[in-house]
């Protein structure tokens, strides 16, 4: 992408990684469907109430990875592949352990945010239920940033996408088969909307790694002996700190406004719920085009081509 037509670049990146966002609201309004028609309001209610804090913790990892994606790329850019390979090890380890460190965080304190977010009594115990499972996938969720961030930077967002679209319709199949137990599964009601998405990720993950695994790129991870290097460390931190907390500004925006919506009921809280899934879309060409400018830019960057 150092070579031709800067916005046919643009483009031709975006469309696939809007297609997947696309993609995965999709999935977020069929989600809300199921658990809303069938399960009732205070469900659909809980699923809006744990948001917020899932979006909190995710914020962290997601602007960690964007930092891989902007280094990834300009040192693709550059050719500078031992530089590009220090990236991808020490993001590796940095994005496991810090997934880790955050599952356990938000297993423990998840409970009390939502009491202290004046969650309605009636929802309380669906939330609290809800996202200790759906935190469960907090590190399949990491790695599937990571990686998809990893292939972007060296200019793949078509692959990515073909691994988001089978996740998407796992998910889409397991939470009928979870929530009411049919064909001999377990009936998990609510939770079993949140461990359809923990095994929809976690499959998803390990086919994506299998693939890396399968055709080796420069992005495949060296999991052997992963190389963590103090100064990528430090350089990935310093990138993707800004934007992981401007992420997490916005959760906490997310967390004041569910506060003050809760006051009014699970209705209101559902509704509020429902009509955020379609505030969604309107964000989205924003979001995915920005992703690809900086992709784009970092390569150009680091060719030297500006």
């Amino acid at each position: 992408m150092t070579t031709g037509s800067i916005p046919r670049h643009l483009l031709l990146f975006a469309l696939p990684i809007l297609a997947g966002s696309l993609l995965q609201t999709a999935y977020s309004f069929i989600d809300a469907i199921w658990v809303g028609r069938f399960l009732g309001t205070a469900a659909l209610a809980a699923i809006t109430v744990s948001f917020p804090i899932v979006f909190a913790l995710i914020a962290l990892g997601a602007g960690l990875t964007l930092a891989t994606n902007v280094l990834i790329a300009q040192y693709f850019g550059a050719h500078r592949h031992g530089e590009l390979r220090k990236v991808v090890d020490s993001s590796l380890v940095l994005i496991g352990l810090l997934s880790l460190i955050l599952l356990l965080i938000g297993e423990l304190l998840a409970p009390r945010a939502l009491r202290a977010m004046r969650t309605p009594p009636e929802v309380l115990p669906l939330a609290v239920g809800y996202i200790r499972v759906y935190l469960l996938a907090l590190p399949f969720s990491y790695g599937l940033f990571l990686t998809r961030s990893m292939m972007q930077g060296v200019g793949d967002s078509r692959r990515p996408l073909y691994f988001q679209t089978a996740s998407v319709l796992l998910n889409t199949a397991l939470d009928p088969l979870l929530i009411f137990g049919l064909l001999g599964f377990p009936r998990l009601g609510l939770n079993g909307a949140a461990w359809s998405n923990v095994i929809a990720q976690g499959i998803t993950l390990a086919a994506l790694l299998f693939y890396l695994e399968w055709k080796p790129t420069l992005v495949t991870p060296n999991w052997r002996c992963p190389n963590l290097d103090s100064d990528t460390v430090l350089t990935l931190v310093r990138v993707g700190l800004p934007s992981a907390a401007q992420q997490v500004l916005v959760s906490l925006g997310a967390v004041i406004v569910i506060s003050i919506v809760n006051r009014f009921g699970p209705a209101a809280v559902a509704a509020y719920g429902a009509g955020s899934r379609i505030d969604q879309i309107a964000f989205m060409p924003a979001l995915t085009y920005g992703l690809a400018i900086s992709t784009v830019a970092g390569q150009n960057l680091g060719a030297g081509a500006f």
